[in-house]
């Protein structure tokens, strides 16, 4: 009955043992895995968000781009010879389209001739980012 009784209680311990690391690789194998999911969603749903950013950028982007092509195109811009003529259609521009905030017109060298309410109207804005 002495032997037995320490074979079961060895037993019961080599089986706590056992479990017990059964216990921490599971949990470390499980968290693993937790860890790479969670990573793969939050990566997909970066993923699309960037896209639709890009597509709308891109979008706003040609739309401007459009608007500023028609403008280009108008006879009273291309012969810049009344500039007042020019400063009230850039207002008028600005004001039907409020994703402007300024518009403005430059010569060659950098120089604005004409601005919507004469902002920087004479200024030399060659080295700006505009």
């Amino acid at each position: 009955m002495l032997f037995s009784c320490s074979l079961q209680r060895q037993l019961s311990i080599i089986f706590g043992i056992i479990m017990v690391f059964l216990v921490i690789i599971l949990s470390f194998l499980i968290g693993q895995r937790s860890i790479q999911e969670v990573q793969t969603e939050i990566g997909d749903s970066l993923a699309d968000m960037a896209y639709l950013m890009g597509d709308k950028l891109d979008r706003y982007m040609w739309s401007r781009n459009g608007e500023v092509e028609i403008i280009s195109e108008m006879q009273t811009i291309k012969e810049q010879e009344n500039f007042n003529e020019i400063d009230q259609l850039l207002n008028q521009v600005r004001e039907s389209f409020p994703a402007f905030s300024w518009i403005g017109l430059t010569n060659e060298a950098g120089e604005v001739i004409s601005a919507t309410d004469d902002i920087l109207k004479g200024i030399d804005i060659s080295e700006r980012p505009v």
